[in-house]
C-alpha cells in the first residue's frame, strides 16, 4: 500500500504520497478533532486580538530591557518551493514546479493591469506584470492574515483588505478587521465597523460608484460608502440573528459571498447587490444544545441596492432546498456585452457535509451500522437570469462528482470512499465566467474550481440550463494516476510528455482582458498562482498552466522546521508537503501531502523524520531520495501530530497519539508504547498534543474533547509524564484548560517543565467561552511554568500580548516564545518581563522555534505564511 493510512469509522482509507494534499484531508481532519499543535487558538473575543497587538506595539518600546531582542531575523530558503527535481521520486512527475503558499483572494486593477493577492496568513502581495514575478506590499499591516481583497479606483485607486482566513477549517485564523491602502502598501490604515474576530470570504466593489464596498465575513455583511475608509453593518435578514454574531448566532451570518450589478445594455442601472450566506453545516444543531440551530437560514439575500436595512430573504425557486445549502460562491456576468442579471453560483452540500447518506442509498443515520461517509460535499452549479430571483441547475453531485466523462483525476475505477470531486467544497471553491463571450448577452464560457479546474465543455453556447463539464486544471497531470478502489491511487504516475498541472485545491480566480484578443485566467490555490493565457477565441487546456507564476512570493506555510550543523533545514508544510533547504538555500519538495513536523539528525542531514496527516512518520536515509513508512499504528494521532527527537541522541524520538511511543534506535529502530494515556470521565479517549524530550525526562500534554465544534463533551487538557522514573498522568493543579501547544524541558533541571497554550483545537471562529462552553478553567495567560514535574503551574504571561502562544524553547537564562502575532523574549525564566522579538519579521504567526545545533546564537523558525526564518542573537 502506497502513503499513509488512517482509519476513519472502520474504514481504512489511504494518503496518496505523490499529492500535496489527499482531498481526504479535511474529512481526516474532521474526525481527528481538527487538531494541529503549531497552530492553535487562544481565547480571542472579538477585541483581544486587537489588544494583543496593541500590547505588542507597547513592550517594543520598552524592548531594551530584555537581552537579545536587538537581534535580527533574515529569511531562510530562496525561491520557489521545487517540485519536480528528479532526485525526489516520491514528487517528481506528477505535474507541480514552482509551489509557495495558499493564495485565498485575487484582485485587479484594470487600468493598469497590475493584479493583487492575498496569501493565506502570508499578507498582500502585487504583481505588474501578470504574475511572472511578485513583491510584497502588505507588511506594514498589523497582521499578515488577509482572506480577501478588492481594488476601487476611487480616491485616486484604494486597495481594501478584509483580514481573517476564508476557510471554515480546523487551522483558520481570524482577523482584526478591514483595512486600506491609497499608496499601494506605503500606508495601511485599519476601516471602522468591520469587527475584529471575523473571516474575510470577499470584497466586491460597486462598478458604477466605487466608492461603494463591500466586505462578506463571518460575522455579516459590511457596507462602505466612501471607498472602504468605514463601514456598517447591512444585517441581512437571518431570522432571530439578524445583525448579531455572537452567542446562539456564532454562526449564523456566514457570508461566503457578494456580488453587485454592473449597469449593463440591457436595462440594467447597476447596484443591485446579490448576497449568500453559507455556513458549511447550514442547520446543523449546536452539539451542546440540540435545541438550536447553528445556522438556519442560509441562503440567497438580496437588496435593490444594498443600503442596510434593505435586504430580502430570496426563495429562489429552482435553487438547492434550504436543508442542503452550505457554502456558496457566486460567479456575476461583468462583460460588457453581457447581460448582468445572469449570475452563477456553485454549492457546497450541508446535508452531505453532516454526514448524512445520499437520498438514493438508504444506510443507518450517524453511529448506526458502519455506514459510509459520502465521498463528495459538492451539491451543484446553478444559474440565474434575473439576478437571484429565479434559479436552474446545471450540473448536480451525479454528473460531477460521480461521472467518469468529465475526466477528473479523482473518479475512478471503484471511486475513492474519501476522495470525489468536491469533497472539500466548504473549504475551497469558486466560479467565474468568461467576459469576453456570450451570446445575446448570456456568456458562454464557465469556469470553477474545486479540487481540480473545470470548465464548460461546449463553449459557443449560451449557459441557461444542463450543461456538461470537463477539467482543465488536474489534480495529477498525469492521466495514469487516478484513484482507484478503497482510495489507493496508481502512483507513481507516469508523465513522459512532462505535461504540468495546477496545484489542488482553488481558492479563487478572475478572468483579465487585456488587449489584442489575448485573455488570462489568473487562479489562486494551496500552492500559489497559476496563470494561462490565450487568444479569446481558442480554449483553455491542461497543457496551458506552466510552470506556476511564483516568482517573488516568499509564503510558504510550514509547520515545524528543524536545523543540520551544514545548514540543511527540513520541514513540512500546509499542502505542500515536506521538504528541505539545502545549504545553497534552494528549496525542494521531497514527499507530498501535508507536511506537519520535521527532525533531523544534527550531524548528517541525510537522515530525516517528516510526516504526513494523522501521525504518517517516515525516515530517510539519502536525503530524501527514499523514505520508510515508520507509523506508530496508533489511530488516535492529531491531523498534524507532534514528534520530537531528543537534543542529546540523534536516534532517540517521541511521539503519541491515545499513548505515547519511544524509539531508541533511530531509522534501525521500532516504536515501543511507554504509556497508556486512558479517557476522561465522559470515556473520551485523550489524544497527545504536545510533547518534550530530553535524556531520560519526557513530558505530553494531551486533551480529550479536544475541539468542541464536533462534541457536546466538555474540553479538558493535562500532563503525562516520567519524572519521578515512572509515567503517570501529573495533577498539574493551577494550569489553564486549554490546548496545550508546546512543552520544554529545563535542562538545568528536570523537573522545570514550560507550557505554551492556545484556545481549543485551532479554530478562532469557535474558541474558547463561545456558545455552548461550559469551561469554567479558561484562565489567563498562555505560557505557564512547573518547578515541580508538572504537579503544579504558575503563570508566567505578566505582560504580554493575550494572543495564542504556539512554540517555546530555553536558552540560557532566558525564554523564547512564538505566537500568531510574531516572537517574544522573556528577561528570565520566571517571565518577570517580556519584548518582542522582532527585527527583520513582519507580524506573522511563528509555529516552532528550535535551536540551530551549529551555533548558541542562531534560532530556526518556521512561520505561517513567510516560510522558515533564523533569528541572530546579537
Amino acid at each position: 500500500m502506497t502513503g499513509e493510512a488512517a482509519e476513519i469509522g472502520g474504514v481504512v482509507c489511504s494518503t496518496p504520497p505523490k499529492v500535496p494534499e489527499p482531498v481526504a484531508e479535511m474529512a481526516l481532519a474532521e474526525g481527528m478533532r481538527a487538531t494541529i499543535h503549531g497552530a492553535p487558538h487562544g481565547r480571542v473575543p472579538a477585541n483581544a486580538l486587537a489588544k494583543a497587538v496593541r500590547r505588542a506595539d507597547a513592550l517594543a518600546a520598552r524592548a531594551a530591557r530584555v537581552p537579545g531582542t536587538r537581534g535580527r531575523w533574515s529569511p531562510y530558503g530562496k525561491g520557489p518551493l521545487i517540485a519536480n527535481d528528479p532526485r525526489f521520486d516520491e514528487v517528481n512527475g506528477a505535474g507541480f514546479v514552482h509551489l509557495q503558499g495558499r493564495i485565498d483572494s485575487l484582485g485587479h486593477d484594470p487600468r493598469t493591469n497590475r493584479l493583487f493577492a492575498s496569501v493565506g496568513t502570508g499578507g498582500v502581495w502585487m504583481s505588474r506584470n501578470l504574475g511572472e514575478s511578485w513583491k510584497s506590499i502588505g507588511d506594514k499591516l498589523p497582521t499578515q492574515i488577509v482572506g480577501a481583497i478588492g481594488w476601487s479606483k476611487a480616491k485616486g485607486g484604494t486597495l481594501i483588505a478584509g483580514s481573517g482566513e476564508p476557510l471554515m477549517g480546523g487551522n483558520t485564523y481570524t482577523g482584526l478587521g478591514a483595512f486600506y491602502t491609497s499608496n499601494l502598501g506605503k500606508t495601511w490604515r485599519r476601516a471602522k465597523g468591520v469587527p475584529n474576530g471575523a473571516m474575510a470570504f470577499k470584497v466586491a466593489i460597486d462598478q458604477a460608484k466605487q466608492n461603494i464596498v463591500y466586505v462578506a465575513t463571518s460575522k455579516g455583511l459590511y457596507r462602505s460608502t466612501n471607498a472602504g475608509r468605514s463601514y456598517r453593518n447591512v444585517k441581512l435578514p437571518t431570522g432571530p440573528c439578524k445583525g448579531k454574531h455572537t452567542g446562539k448566532c456564532l454562526l449564523a451570518n456566514f457570508v461566503t459571498d457578494v456580488v453587485v450589478q454592473a449597469p449593463d445594455n440591457f436595462e440594467n442601472k447597476g447596484g443591485e447587490v446579490l448576497a449568500a450566506v453559507g455556513y458549511r453545516a447550514g442547520a446543523r444543531p449546536f452539539p451542546q444544545d440540540p435545541d438550536t440551530l447553528e445556522s438556519p437560514n442560509n441562503g440567497l439575500y438580496w437588496s435593490k441596492n444594498g443600503k442596510p436595512g434593505s435586504f430580502d430573504k430570496l426563495e429562489a425557486p429552482g435553487f438547492t432546498p434550504q436543508h442542503r445549502i452550505g457554502r456558496i460562491e457566486l460567479g456575476a456576468a461583468v462583460g460588457p456585452e453581457q447581460n448582468h442579471d445572469y449570475v452563477y453560483a456553485i454549492v457546497q452540500d450541508a446535508e452531505l457535509y453532516n454526514g448524512a447518506p445520499p437520498s438514493s442509498i438508504d444506510v443507518p443515520e450517524e453511529g448506526g451500522e458502519s455506514p459510509l461517509p459520502p465521498n463528495t460535499n459538492f451539491n451543484g452549479i446553478y444559474v440565474t437570469a434575473d439576478f437571484g430571483q429565479t434559479w436552474t441547475q446545471m450540473a448536480n453531485t451525479e454528473t460531477i462528482a460521480e461521472n467518469p466523462a468529465t475526466g477528473s483525476a479523482l473518479v475512478g475505477v471503484g471511486q475513492a470512499l474519501f476522495n470525489g470531486p468536491g469533497i472539500q467544497a466548504w473549504y475551497n471553491e469558486w466560479i467565474a465566467p468568461d467576459p469576453t463571450r456570450q451570446v445575446n448577452g448570456i456568456p458562454t464560457r464557465l469556469t470553477f474550481g474545486l479540487e481540480e479546474v473545470w470548465q464548460n465543455t461546449v463553449t459557443r453556447q449560451p449557459l441557461i440550463g444542463p450543461s456538461d463539464f470537463k477539467v482543465i486544471g488536474r489534480y495529477y497531470a498525469a492521466e495514469t494516476c487516478i484513484i482507484g478502489v478503497g482510495g489507493i491511487p496508481t502512483c507513481p504516475p507516469e508523465n513522459p510528455s512532462g505535461i504540468t498541472t495546477v496545484h489542488p485545491d482553488q481558492h479563487d480566480a478572475i478572468w483579465v482582458s487585456h488587449g489584442e484578443g489575448d485573455l488570462s485566467l489568473v487562479i489562486g490555490n494551496d500552492g500559489g498562482a497559476y496563470v494561462q493565457t490565450i487568444q479569446e477565441d481558442l480554449e483553455l487546456n491542461q497543457a496551458g498552466w506552466g510552470d506556476g507564476a511564483n516568482t517573488g512570493f516568499r509564503t510558504l506555510l510550514p509547520y515545524g522546521a528543524a536545523m543540520a550543523k551544514d545548514g540543511t533545514v527540513w520541514y513540512g508544510m500546509q499542502d505542500n508537503g515536506s521538504g528541505k533547504i539545502e545549504p545553497d538555500q534552494k528549496q525542494y519538495m521531497t514527499y507530498g501531502a501535508d507536511g506537519f513536523y520535521a527532525a533531523v539528525d544534527p550531524d548528517n542531514s541525510d537522515v530525516a523524520y517528516t510526516e504526513s496527516q494523522g501521525g504518517g512518520l517516515r525516515v530517510t536515509t539519502d536525503g530524501g531520495q527514499t523514505w520508510t513508512d515508520i507509523g506508530t499504528g496508533d489511530s488516535g494521532h492529531m491531523f498534524g501530530n507532534p514528534f520530537v527527537m531528543d537534543p542529546l541522541d540523534a536516534k532517540h524520538l517521541m511521539t503519541g497519539g491515545y499513548a505515547l511511543y519511544e524509539r531508541k534506535e533511530g531509522p534501525e529502530g521500532d516504536w515501543v508504547n511507554v504509556f497508556e494515556l486512558g479517557t476522561e470521565k465522559n470515556d473520551v479517549p485523550r489524544q497527545m498534543s504536545a510533547v518534550a524530550l530530553r535524556g531520560k525526562t519526557a513530558y505530553a500534554g494531551f486533551c480529550g474533547v479536544c475541539d468542541i465544534i464536533s462534541s457536546a463533551e466538555p474540553f479538558k487538557n493535562g500532563i503525562a509524564t516520567n519524572v519521578g522514573g515512572k509515567w503517570h498522568i501529573a495533577p498539574a493543579k493551577g494550569l489553564a484548560n486549554r490546548y496545550i501547544t508546546d512543552l520544554a524541558i529545563d535542562p538545568k533541571n528536570p523537573k522545570t517543565v514550560y507550557v505554551t497554550l492556545g484556545g481549543y483545537a485551532n479554530r478562532q471562529w469557535r474558541p474558547p467561552g463561545s456558545y455552548g462552553d461550559e469551561n469554567k478553567q479558561l484562565g489567563r495567560g498562555n505560557v505557564y511554568r512547573s518547578t515541580n514535574g508538572g504537579r503544579t503551574f504558575r503563570s508566567i504571561s505578566r505582560g504580554l500580548p493575550k494572543a495564542p502562544a504556539f512554540t517555546i524553547i530555553v536558552r540560557g537564562k532566558q525564554l523564547m516564545i512564538g505566537t500568531q502575532i510574531g516572537a517574544f523574549l522573556s528577561k528570565d525564566k520566571r517571565g518577570s518581563a517580556w519584548a518582542p522579538a522582532m527585527r527583520g519579521l513582519v507580524r506573522v504567526p511563528v509555529n516552532e522555534l528550535q535551536q540551530a545545533p551549529q551555533d548558541k546564537k542562531l534560532i530556526v523558525a518556521a512561520t505561517f505564511g513567510r516560510g522558515v526564518y533564523l533569528y541572530r542573537f546579537p
